[in-house]
């Protein structure tokens, strides 16, 4: 989890003899996933932290500011801690987690990396999440580190040498230009390549044809709109199109573009050109895949289906809310197309075009549902998924208050039962939503999300963000009802944002929990391990992490209190040292 005080853990005392063989620690720490309980293993005795350093530090995830430069600035002091980084994922002002005035600087953070590039020798991957594109300088800087390391390949400075550890690399833009001559564009092999687009708020819809749905509760209509309306589209750098299409041909995951509305909308003709035979997932965002002038009815094979079709090795396929005349309206594919894809994520249209809807796993419909007339397609689309593991659904709950009879609550029910098999549900509403998580009301059931939870016995963990509403129950009560009320759940989590959005990925967070539930010999819930964040009134920001008796809150509830505060039961603790590897300790999706 995440610590307010942050540092390089301490050594164990060399007066603790450890008498466990080294192969057994080392499948501990292997066999053992939460990182959490790897880090206070290996606080036991200078062996097992010896052992198990390189499990700890394998993955860097900076999710913060402040995770940023502390974290950065103890690697600089600790160089040794930075050769097993294998995975480093940098998130400076992350919209989510970022007080609005609260920026850091970019540079300053992307120049500490530059600097600590020469001791990452077993970097395999790196993706950088700010609101602009880094310098070029720290392209260099990664791309120079093996330069030395292999020697054999060296002759100059120059695009004719390969990167022989860093396979994957990935990055945002935000509203700076994308030039022909960044370095990177010159790396070579990739296996991974990721260009999203970034923004920190929608002030640049004002104006605009989005500029209605600032404040509205209905749904984008894309198709409506005309080229005029939306991002003059841009062409990227050929370079970079040279580098993917001619310098990776082993590419397995490749994504362009952000989700819709995106203030930066691309001219990605030519990844539809690319054929990549082990390409495993493929995500496109919003961009134009055809010309503005294409005829939809011309062809009953676009480019796009013929790009499916020749790449069979295909997982998982993601298309953030395509639209208007940037793609094509439908798709056209034979049966015998993807075989392998078990994971899709897209709008409803192209949902019901897909040859394999058995085969399909993990699911994610992006188009918003904002009427009653949208949930029968589809529970009608998710019965023809028997396979279906988890779904994640963007819906505007507002008309339930106007519509009494269709309770919202009724349409999470109807959801659950439709997927039978379903072990993960998350939600996103999109306006203030009128349903209660936990009904305090003994006379209004059929309102408590908690209780459409139970509609679903093999579900073990959902999540759920909503907008802030001051009338919330306190977070932790609510945490404290879900376990108790659904025995079957083992984690969830919830995320209140400021304000409603129009994408998946953007959203102030106000309040975030994640909590996983412990269970006793007869399989009911005993009690919470729960990690809080979020801000305050003024915006000054706040975590806490502690685990919670439920069976002392029973025993309270029971006395007459139902609402009366439980924290003296609350044993608020940090049992464990934590550091800058427990960024990563506990791997709570807040997005």
């Amino acid at each position: 989890m995440f610590s307010a005080k942050i540092s390089i853990p301490r050594r164990p005392s060399q007066n603790h003899r450890c008498t466990i063989p080294t192969e057994v620690i080392r499948n501990v720490g292997h066999h053992t996933s939460s990182l959490r309980d790897v880090l206070s293993i290996s606080l036991t005795c200078q062996r097992a932290r010896k052992v198990l350093v390189p499990r700890l530090y394998a993955t860097v995830e900076l999710r913060t500011n402040r995770h940023c430069k502390v974290a950065l600035e103890a690697f600089s002091a600790s160089p040794k801690v930075t050769h097993h980084i294998r995975i480093l994922i940098v998130r400076p002002n992350n919209v989510e987690r970022t007080p609005q005035g609260d920026y850091l600087d970019e540079e300053l953070i992307a120049g500490l990396i530059s600097t600590l590039a020469i001791r990452m020798p077993s970097l395999r991957s790196f993706y950088w999440d700010g609101l602009e594109m880094p310098k070029d300088e720290l392209w260099l800087a990664l791309r120079r580190l093996y330069v030395l390391r292999v020697p054999r390949f060296y002759t100059q400075f120059n695009d004719k040498y390969s990167c022989p550890l860093l396979k994957s690399v990935g990055t945002s833009v935000g509203y700076l230009p994308i030039r022909n001559t960044d370095s990177l564009f010159d790396f070579r092999d990739l296996k991974t390549f990721i260009l999203s687009v970034k923004s920190d708020s929608l002030e640049w819809l004002l104006g605009s044809y989005y500029s209605k749905y600032l404040h509205a509760a209905v749904a984008i209509d894309y198709d409506l709109m005309t080229s005029d309306e939306r991002p003059t589209p841009e062409k990227l750098p050929r370079r970079c199109w040279q580098m993917l299409l001619e310098h990776c041909p082993n590419l397995q995951e490749l994504k362009i573009g952000g989700s819709a509305p995106s203030p930066r909308i691309f001219d990605t003709r030519h990844v539809t050109a690319g054929r990549w035979p082990r390409l495993r997932k493929l995500t496109l965002g919003d961009m134009r895949l055809q010309p503005p002038d294409h005829d939809r009815g011309a062809s009953p094979i676009s480019t796009l289906d013929q790009f499916l079709i020749v790449h069979p090795r295909l997982q998982e396929v993601s298309f953030l809310q395509p639209g208007g005349d940037g793609f094509p309206s439908t798709l056209s594919l034979p049966f015998a197309s993807l075989p392998n894809m078990t994971s899709f994520s897209g709008p409803s249209r192209y949902l019901r075009c897909l040859p394999h809807p058995e085969n399909i796993q993990h699911l994610s419909i992006t188009t918003l549902h904002h009427c009653l007339s949208a949930f029968p397609r589809t529970y009608a689309l998710l019965k023809a998924m028997p396979s279906l593991l988890s779904l994640t659904l963007w819906i505007d709950l507002t008309f339930a208050n106007r519509n009494i009879i269709q309770d919202d609550n009724n349409i999470f029910r109807n959801l659950l039962e439709c997927c039978p098999s379903l072990l993960h549900f998350e939600v996103f509403c999109f306006t203030r939503p009128s349903f209660h998580l936990n009904s305090l009301d003994p006379f209004l059931p059929q309102r408590d999300f908690s209780a459409a939870l139970c509609r679903s016995p093999r579900l073990r963990s959902f999540s759920l963000t909503k907008v802030y509403k001051p009338s919330d129950e306190d977070m932790s009560h609510t945490a404290v009802r879900i376990a108790r009320d659904n025995p079957h759940i083992q984690q969830f989590s919830f995320r209140y944002t400021q304000d409603s959005w129009l994408t998946h990925d953007s959203g102030s967070v106000k309040q975030f929990g994640q909590y996983g539930v412990l269970a006793g010999d007869d399989g009911l819930p005993t009690s919470i391990l729960a990690h809080e964040w979020g801000f305050k009134v003024f915006g000054q920001p706040y975590s806490r992490h502690y685990v919670h008796d439920l069976e002392s809150s029973k025993t309270r509830r029971s006395s007459g209190s139902s609402r009366s505060s439980w924290s003296s039961s609350e044993r608020a603790r940090s049992p464990r040292p934590l550091s800058v590897l427990s960024f990563n300790s506990f791997q709570f999706s807040s997005k």
